[in-house]
């Protein structure tokens, strides 16, 4: 299932897998490393804690070469601002130099090195721009410049080492604070909140890293909307912000609700061009909803960052412009591709999906290569109910039955508790003499029971 996210990496002869515990593997082994990276689960699952306390990042810290980094990745979702500041000071008690990007709306990760770490604008620029890296950065961050990698950067240095020196508790193997903070803060505590902790290291003056030469700062600010965007959450709302950003945020917010012609129209209320992979993505799907001829250049910018976008970009810019078959084929090919190619983003491809489903329910005779094109999970699971879902209601707008128990069928035994859905279940099991006809009725009446609630 990882194969087409991480290209196969572990069939790669390079690679070499230890299968065992993190710590006894640190403290037994003699080899030295130049990147060390920590990835386990929530903080607070039992056991969990144990590869957050100072022993292990000793550990970690005596198998690494002078100028090597360790990598802590935090999911910081459903956790207090208690546990985080701990782990974030017990890991400076190691590592003098601590910086903390975010890599998703509620995930950071904690960069910790031995001396402070200095950023060539010019190297990295090239580097993005090379492979593997610059599909990775714009599949799992849309990230096309430098300035969008930047914009993660939460707090550099100067935060952790004021985290500790207020005297913050530590985690330790026989003080493990970590484990049960979650259950003895849960009703008392703020949850983390990421906006609260850019806002402090900017205080510090450690809210940017240290790069050298140009960087579009403004760009770096604008761009972290799209972390929010890219996980299908609106971004939420900075105390302070300009006016220019709120405008911005509310198109963000009426894009991913599926309001994309209106969501063109409120970003083009504040004067900014669009820029980037998010804001492309945007135009290109909502010129395309209003049938702005406008739409064709930013599909093509869109061809560069993710094709697949791009076609589903140009089915709905076909079908506002009465091109049937056009619109037909590049949305088939959108399906198609998506089985494949793990990196679209989820919310455009629940766009997609509506507009399967308005494009069969005009144009029945487009039932049967829309329905075979869904017929195949997209990558790594993405949005698989709702993919069954809309294929079971584009076999419907054909006006018959058309192959349901095809469409109902991986729903089976777990199907999902909706009155239309049941109501074609009981029926194409009954049009079909299927031996299941029985229970489908017999569902679909106590839904209707229980519907109906009790007589007043």
């Amino acid at each position: 299932m990882c194969g087409p996210v991480n290209h196969d990496a572990m069939d790669n002869p390079k690679v070499r897998v230890i299968e065992g515990d993190a710590r006894e593997i640190l403290m037994g082994g003699r080899e030295r490393y130049d990147l060390v990276f920590s990835e386990p689960s929530n903080p607070y699952r039992a056991g969990v804690a144990s590869l957050f306390t100072r022993e292990f990042y000793d550990a970690v810290a005596s198998r690494l070469e002078p100028d090597g980094l360790f990598l802590q990745w935090v999911q910081a979702y459903d956790v207090d601002e208690w546990t985080v500041s701990t782990i974030v000071a017990t890991l400076g008690t190691v590592f003098p130099d601590v910086e903390i990007w975010q890599s998703h709306q509620t995930d950071l990760l904690l960069v910790a090195s031995r001396r402070p770490r200095r950023l060539d604008a010019t190297s990295l620029r090239a580097r993005i721009r090379e492979e593997p890296f610059a599909t990775a950065l714009r599949g799992a961050w849309r990230a096309v410049e430098l300035e969008d990698v930047l914009a993660r950067f939460v707090a550099g240095g100067a935060l952790a080492r004021s985290v500790r020196e207020r005297g913050q508790a530590l985690n330790t193997d026989d003080r493990n604070r970590v484990e049960f903070a979650f259950a003895r803060t849960l009703s008392r505590s703020e949850l983390f909140d990421v906006a609260r902790l850019r806002q402090t290291a900017a205080a510090l003056g450690a809210g940017r890293p240290v790069v050298e030469g140009g960087i579009d700062w403004d760009r770096v600010v604008r761009q972290r909307a799209a972390i929010y965007v890219v996980a299908a959450t609106a971004p939420p709302p900075e105390s302070g912000a300009p006016e220019t950003e709120r405008v911005r945020a509310r198109a963000y917010a009426q894009y991913l609700s599926g309001e994309l012609a209106a969501a063109v129209k409120t970003f083009e209320s504040q004067p900014a061009a669009p820029e980037g992979a998010t804001e492309t993505t945007l135009f290109a799907e909502g010129l395309a909803d209003s049938g702005d001829g406008r739409a064709a250049s930013y599909i093509r910018a869109l061809q560069e960052i993710q094709p697949t976008e791009a076609e589903a970009a140009a089915a709905r810019l076909a079908l506002r412009l009465g091109q049937l078959e056009l619109a037909r084929n590049a949305l088939v090919s959108a399906f198609v591709h998506y089985r494949s190619d793990p990196w679209p983003s989820q919310v455009a491809m629940s766009h997609a999906l509506a507009l399967a489903e308005e494009l069969t329910r005009a144009h029945p005779e487009a039932v049967p290569l829309v329905f075979d094109a869904l017929g195949e999970p997209f990558a790594v699971a993405a949005i698989e109910e709702p993919r069954r879902l809309v294929r079971l209601s584009v076999g419907s707008h054909s006006g018959t039955f058309y192959r349901c128990t095809e469409a109902v069928e991986p729903f089976e035994p777990h199907v999902p508790w909706h009155a239309d859905v049941l109501q074609y279940r009981a029926r194409c099991y009954e049009l079909t003499h299927d031996a299941r006809a029985a229970r489908a009725r017999a569902d679909l009446e106590e839904y209707r029971r229980n519907d109906a609630g009790p007589k007043q």
